[in-house]
């Protein structure tokens, strides 16, 4: 927040008492505002950040990013590496996100040493809630998402779990009122976070509709591919 306030006030910040690299040399300083405007020099900025012997290193251009994919998994419950403790734990407080339900992914019991899968009851909740497994091929329901699931038409079986394509049957019904609006601006600071400060956002035609609405707070190119599915084209 301060960041973003210091940006707002002054045009131009002058970081010093630091080690800057750039593909060509080292500095001690740097001028910047939207973009680098001084890599050593005398240039003074409107506002002075002392690093106190920092390193400052050039962002990263990921050329192949999908953004909207990446606000997907952060509304996702990450069960990735958790204790089967945890797991249990995690759907319980989580917010239903994805159509009403909790999504949560990447749960492993292999990890855990019995190596049981998770039942409905360990998952419990108010709320829907599908866990898929590390690998995306089973997931296991709690009591109120199987009763919704097999509504839908989806089989599963009487230990709550679902299977490949009727996973992908029940997938598709949890996340296909996704609205990734609200998660795209949260995908972007944690690529900022990250250490990635420009992307090429491929093939995600409905985000040229958030980018005209909202502008991007890193650098986005967007993927041809995506503008002329929308029927856009330059050069005509």
């Amino acid at each position: 927040m301060e960041d973003i306030i210091l940006r707002l006030v002054v045009k131009t910040v002058r970081l010093t008492n630091c080690t800057v690299y750039t593909p060509w040399d080292t500095s001690d300083s740097l001028v910047f505002s939207d973009r680098v405007v001084q890599v050593g020099g005398g240039l003074r900025g409107d506002a002075e950040v002392d690093l106190h012997g920092a390193l400052v290193v050039p962002g990263f251009v990921d050329a192949h990013a999908h953004v909207r994919s990446t606000a997907f998994k952060l509304a996702t419950v990450d069960l990735q590496g958790k204790s089967r403790e945890d797991v249990v734990g995690y759907p319980r407080r989580a917010s239903p996100t994805m159509n009403g339900w909790v999504y949560a992914r990447g749960w492993d019991e292999s990890l855990w040493g019995g190596g049981d899968y998770l039942t409905p009851d360990e998952i419990g909740s108010e709320s829907p809630v599908l866990a898929v497994r590390v690998d995306g091929h089973m997931g296991v329901l709690n009591r109120r998402g199987i009763a919704l699931a097999r509504s839908i038409g989806v089989e599963v079986t009487g230990s709550g779990l679902v299977r490949e394509s009727e996973l992908v049957k029940l997938e598709s019904k949890i996340t296909e009122s996704f609205d990734p609006s609200g998660w795209m601006e949260m995908a972007q600071e944690y690529c900022l976070e990250k250490g990635v400060t420009a992307v090429c956002d491929i093939g995600q035609p409905a985000n040229v509709e958030y980018y005209l609405r909202k502008p991007p707070i890193m650098r986005v190119v967007f993927s041809p591919i995506g503008l002329t599915r929308r029927g856009w084209r330059t050069g005509e």
